[in-house]
């Protein structure tokens, strides 16, 4: 398995597998596999599993059966196709003709036939055609990758007298890798030298090699990371003359693509714009990360458009008909549900919560207990409050263990009632009234048969004498 993932990685699924148990280790190596930098790791991962005797498991993770899963698709206008390729898609899929497809959860192998850019396509890499910094956003599916592929003959056919290009295709994951790399060279066959590298064992000098004799490079961000940090014979991002980053929105805090962009500005600062090569980012959205209005989401894209120094955000405003020929956008129906004008329910719950809290109180100062405030009933921030008040409860400490105990125990029964409280003010928000009081009759009828001690009778008390 450490032919598969990290070593760190590997020692963290075992340390989560002695915490946590089985169940949180597998869906750690699941999560470290997804974004594994190791060429073969797929195979690999197959081989244990016919190893370790899970023979299931690795008939389900079967490649050649998966292989056998695939859909062939053509593209019936026999006016547009001269040729074919084949073309793995993930949930951000590029098919290159533009045709729609369904998106996978899994890698499909798919089908084309070409012949020439839609107008939508050509509209779309008309910024970076001119040479500019560009950040290309158009939906999945409205083949991107195609784009990029025009950009690069573009940028590679028309360079300046004595001068060669070099461009660098970087993807994020393994698979799309692999998937990019076929398609430029289906796409280019003998035109210009076309190869590829990645995972964690590609030696420098082997990344130094590939760079240094193809015109067209496919690798992982980290690749190229690590390639420069290792000062082989390429140590510098002005070896490159055109960049393209698939999936571009991901250049972000520690990500590798931000990491070679830190490279990238760092010499644009010290020797200048000219000697740089040109950005290309790919992308169905930017995204807004955590912004909570406006103001928020454009400062957000503005970063992001900084990291990569773009300076054109590319996207279909001319051949609008064109793309939704291709991309089928859904039907957004939008219907206002005002609130209600009067609810009883919300008043009376409110009522019982208050005097659970006032229960509370008479055991113990709960407003000491947590440095949040207490919030308003039927909030997500009550729910925050309450959980760190019953967890502070329980660890309270008192020089009387006996009181200390009844202490506990009594905090515990309030804060829990309150927390069934409140989750029944928020199903009232969303639901039907009714189903807030099944969800706190079917409560109250559990704790009757367990362990019915006086305050939670008291609590009971009160519910049933507010029905």
């Amino acid at each position: 398995m450490k032919d598969c993932i990290l070593h760190q990685e590997w020692e963290e699924i075992h340390q989560i597998s002695r915490n946590k148990g089985r169940s949180a280790s597998a869906s750690k190596l699941v999560e470290c596999l997804y974004r594994s930098d190791k060429e073969y790791w797929p195979k690999t991962f197959q081989n244990a599993l016919y190893e370790a005797k899970h023979k299931t498991l690795g008939e389900l993770w079967d490649l050649k059966a998966d292989d056998n899963a695939d859909v062939e698709m053509e593209n019936e206008d026999e006016s547009s196709g001269v040729f074919q390729m084949q073309i793995s898609e993930e949930a951000e899929s590029d098919n290159l003709c533009g045709s729609s497809s369904s998106a996978s959860d899994t890698f499909q192998q798919t089908r084309y036939v070409l012949r020439k850019a839609r107008s939508y396509q050509i509209e779309l890499a008309e910024p970076a055609l001119n040479g500019k910094h560009t950040m290309i956003c158009a939906p999945t599916g409205s083949g991107k990758t195609f784009v990029s592929i025009m950009i690069c003959e573009h940028h590679l056919r028309n360079r300046p007298a004595g001068q060669t290009g070099k461009v660098v295709f970087l993807a994020t994951k393994v698979p799309v890798y692999e998937q990019q790399k076929k398609v430029f060279q289906d796409y280019f066959k003998t035109d210009y030298h076309i190869d590829g590298i990645c995972g964690e064992n590609a030696s420098s000098t082997c990344a130094d090699i590939v760079i240094q004799n193809n015109d067209i490079i496919v690798m992982t961000p980290q690749t190229l990371l690590n390639s420069l940090n290792n000062n082989g014979t390429i140590i510098s991002l002005s070896t490159f003359t055109l960049m393209i980053f698939d999936e571009c929105h991901n250049t972000t805090g520690n990500n590798p693509y931000n990491m070679l962009m830190f490279k990238y500005l760092d010499l644009k600062l010290k020797q200048g714009a000219h000697l740089l090569p040109q950005i290309v980012g790919l992308t169905a959205s930017p995204g807004i990360g955590s912004a909570r209005n406006v103001g928020e989401t454009i400062d957000y894209i503005c970063n992001i458009c900084a990291s990569l120094n773009i300076e054109v955000i590319s996207t279909v405003r001319k051949n609008v008909k064109d793309l939704e020929e291709i991309v089928h956008k859904p039907e957004k129906i939008i219907r206002f549900v005002g609130t209600r004008p009067q609810n009883r329910f919300v008043d009376i719950v409110s009522q019982m919560m208050s005097k659970a809290e006032d229960l509370a109180r008479q055991f113990h100062p709960i407003d000491g207990l947590s440095v949040m405030k207490n919030q308003c009933y039927g909030t997500q921030k009550y729910e925050q409050w309450i959980v760190d008040v019953q967890t502070k409860a329980v660890v309270l400490q008192l020089t009387n263990k006996e009181e200390e105990s009844r202490v506990c125990r009594a905090l515990f029964i309030c804060t829990q009632h309150l927390r069934k409280y409140n989750d029944a003010l928020i199903i009232n928000e969303d639901a039907r009234t009714k189903d807030a009081l099944d969800y706190l009759k079917d409560y109250f009828e559990d704790i009757k048969n367990g362990n019915f001690d006086d305050i939670e009778q008291q609590l009971a008390s009160n519910f049933e004498g507010a029905l």
